[in-house]
């Protein structure tokens, strides 16, 4: 009965040299739905166009350009669903050497440094985002530090630099582009006079970039120029989907095992890097992974994946040819033409 005196205990005991894992009956890393490439398109110019926009002459506001902008950052730049709510205004700049296209900074809510006035030194400071939002944007705080409510937005752990940071990498120029056009379009015709009327209402300023239309009765006491949520982006996304027609006449479901959620769009992302032939390291950085291991339910192949690569390998051993992904066709570059021209024709702002 006390044999268990002479035991080594459990934290000394050497541990197997063979790691089987939390469950070594065998089972694989299960793929993940994405969004499916060949409506990922029409996500954009069937899904994001309002439903009474016809009327509108200004192409601002007959699409949603803020949650095409945010479907351009999850399904073309690999951010989770909820990052692009942590976006400053100032957190969008054109690529500096790439005229027209737009570069992406993904700092820390709250310990990225930004540059500060101080109106009684009369200095400039770079002050964490966290005390620049309590000095000259009160009451408002990191989103990801509010345990509740509308105003939150999740921060995971994101692979970041020195300065706190993170940069978004486009998997196509092209969604660069739109997203740099939009983006000009979106503070010019949409959040400044949504921002002016929030104003003169009484409402408080705040630097978030994506703001809210309007009052949402499902958002409680939502004031029109909110910090935008990520549950009427969700909303709002799930009636874009049901927009985009399929063949038959149907139209597209929403739904996680058809990988049409908003997750799916950075899971698309992760796939479509797989399908280039993209470095592991360099798929880990895109989708901001601190650990390399992390990425592999985003790139685990499904069967028809798997089916593919094969069939490629095949083909150019024989010397066939490979089908190519396009992530962007020619309707999203001839609207980045219309939208730079519209912009270009000094519109008043609406």
């Amino acid at each position: 009965m006390l044999v268990h005196i002479d035991q080594e205990p459990k934290e000394k005991r050497r541990k197997s040299s063979v790691d089987t894992g939390r469950n070594p009956i065998g089972l694989s890393v299960e793929p993940v739905k994405y969004f499916p490439p060949e409506y990922v398109e029409s996500l954009l110019w069937e899904g994001y166009k309002r439903p009474r926009g016809d009327h509108e002459i200004n192409p601002f506001l007959r699409y949603n350009s803020r949650d095409m902008m945010i479907g351009l950052l999850d399904g073309w730049g690999g951010l989770r669903r909820a990052e692009g709510f942590h976006l400053w205004i100032q957190d969008v700049v054109e690529e500096p050497g790439r005229l027209g296209h737009a570069l992406v900074i993904l700092n820390h809510p709250s310990e990225a440094l930004i540059q500060y006035f101080d109106k009684v030194t009369g200095r400039e400071l770079r002050l964490p985002r966290q005390e620049v939002l309590k000095r000259r944007y009160p009451p408002y705080m990191p989103r990801h530090k509010v345990t509740r409510g509308r105003y939150r937005a999740g921060w995971k752990g994101v692979d970041l630099n020195r300065e706190h940071q993170a940069y978004v990498f486009w998997i196509d120029p092209n969604a660069a582009a739109l997203f740099w056009t939009l983006y000009l379009g979106y503070i010019r015709y949409v959040r400044t006079p949504i921002m002016e009327r929030r104003r003169a209402l009484g409402g408080a300023d705040h630097p978030f970039l994506f703001v809210t239309e309007g009052n949402d009765r499902r958002e409680g006491t939502a004031m029109i120029g909110d910090p935008y949520t990520p549950k009427a982006y969700e909303r709002n996304h799930e009636a874009a989907v049901r927009r985009i027609r399929v063949d038959g006449g149907s139209y597209l479901e929403h739904s996680k095992y058809h990988g049409t959620t908003t997750h799916g769009l950075r899971h698309l992302y992760g796939q479509t890097l797989v399908n280039l032939g993209v470095a592991a390291q360099v798929i880990q950085k895109g989708l901001h992974h601190r650990h390399y291991l992390s990425q592999a339910p985003y790139t685990a192949p499904d069967r028809a994946r798997t089916n593919q690569v094969l069939n490629n390998a095949y083909a150019k051993l024989t010397g066939g040819q490979v089908e190519p992904i396009a992530p962007l066709g020619h309707e999203s570059t001839q609207a980045i033409l219309r939208l730079k021209q519209f912009i270009a024709s000094g519109e008043p702002r609406v």
